[in-house]
């Protein structure tokens, strides 16, 4: 029946409505590394998948309820036609007259219809440029090429240093800078550390060393090329980012450490090897992690998020206070797997450095807007 159709539909709509909000609040919370992995198509096709079941069944329930008045409605007008072209050789007048005013009032009766059929069209026409920045953010989120921006297909491996030149950097429409007059040069295998107080601009340098955000002045250089757009695509090949809120996506461990898992043996064996030393093996197997990460602790999504970037072997690799959620003993562990690593360069934001100097190079502290080495 008409009911139990459409109380079906409401069911499927709030599930994939549902559905549809985790995948853009899991998207927005980590969009930083979504742009420097390459992974929003994943979200695409899930989003893609949700979003198209809502507008099929939304339709199907706009088109079901409206469909008894449409029935009736068309039955009562062919009614009143095939009456009144009987009646229209008969002598008297007063019938035919009847009749023709029952034939007006049909019609008057199908304008409104008629008439919402046009502003649903005209509806459509006044949306076409949303749907076309739509199609624009699909062809980017499937990493077409996109018109003004010169892509490099082959992937740069990091040889050399990444250099930053009298770099100042302030938020549009903000009139004070953020940063001012930075110039900083960081050799392969480098292990940096950037500290200083809340707010003093230490995320800001980090996303403009990813090239998340553009310098207001100055230019960052990788391995003596400009980073801009003919360079970024090559760039975000070589890095990854373990941000301080990890997002979880409500699929199993394997598929949250790699998207992309193609399931071969040599990276199975990888995954495995990799969440051995990060304490992730106990529940690998675990089908689904809850939303947002509901079934796990603070210390194994941060696991999970360090070896989410490991996975993906980068020569750079950038940390937001990595393990600020660990037990000593297993910050100790993480601590030796990441920055005995000589072939990765490893830039850390972190509040203190207290006990952690061993492990760095070099240590930054961002104080007045100005970067200062102090080691």
């Amino acid at each position: 029946t008409l009911k139990k159709k459409l109380s079906k539909n409401s069911f499927v709509i709030k599930n994939q409505n549902t559905n549809v909000i985790e995948i853009l609040r899991s998207t927005i919370g980590s969009i930083r590394n979504l742009i420097i992995d390459k992974n929003l198509s994943i979200y695409f096709k899930d989003f893609q998948k949700s979003f198209e079941n809502v507008r099929v069944k939304n339709g199907q329930n706009s088109f079901l309820s409206s469909f008894p008045r449409f029935f009736v409605e068309g039955i009562l007008i062919i009614t009143l036609i095939l009456l009144f072209l009987r009646n229209r050789e008969s002598a008297e007048i007063s019938a035919n007259i009847a009749n023709i005013s029952a034939l007006v009032f049909g019609i008057q009766k199908i304008m409104p219809l008629i008439n919402q059929i046009y502003v649903g069209l005209s509806t459509m026409s006044g949306n076409l440029g949303s749907i076309y920045d739509i199609h624009k953010a699909y062809l980017k989120s499937n990493n077409k090429k996109i018109k003004g921006i010169n892509y490099q297909e082959s992937k740069i491996k990091f040889n050399g240093n990444i250099n930053i030149k009298n770099l100042s950097f302030k938020y549009k429409n903000q009139n004070d800078f953020v940063l001012v007059n930075v110039n900083m040069s960081f050799r392969k295998s480098e292990k940096v550390a950037i500290i200083g107080k809340s707010g003093s601009g230490k995320s800001t340098l980090l996303d403009l060393i990813m090239g998340l955000l553009k310098p207001s002045k100055g230019e960052i250089f990788f391995d003596n090329k400009k980073l801009d757009n003919n360079l970024i695509n090559s760039y975000y090949e070589n890095i990854a980012h373990v941000p301080q809120e990890i997002f979880i996506i409500n699929k199993n461990t394997a598929q949250n450490i790699a998207f992309n898992l193609k399931d071969t043996i040599a990276e199975k064996a990888e995954l495995l090897d990799l969440s051995k030393k990060l304490d992730l093996n106990d529940f690998l197997s675990k089908e689904n992690l809850g939303n947002q990460g509901s079934f796990l602790s603070g210390g194994q999504k941060q696991r999970i998020g360090i070896a989410r970037a490991l996975f993906k072997k980068p020569n750079i690799l950038f940390l937001d206070e990595p393990t600020n959620a660990q037990d000593p003993i297993t910050e100790e562990k993480i601590n030796n797997l990441i920055y005995r690593n000589n072939n990765t360069t490893v830039f850390t934001i972190t509040h203190s450095i207290k006990g952690k100097e061993k492990y760095f190079d070099s240590i930054y502290e961002i104080k007045n807007r100005e970067v200062i080495k102090i080691k």
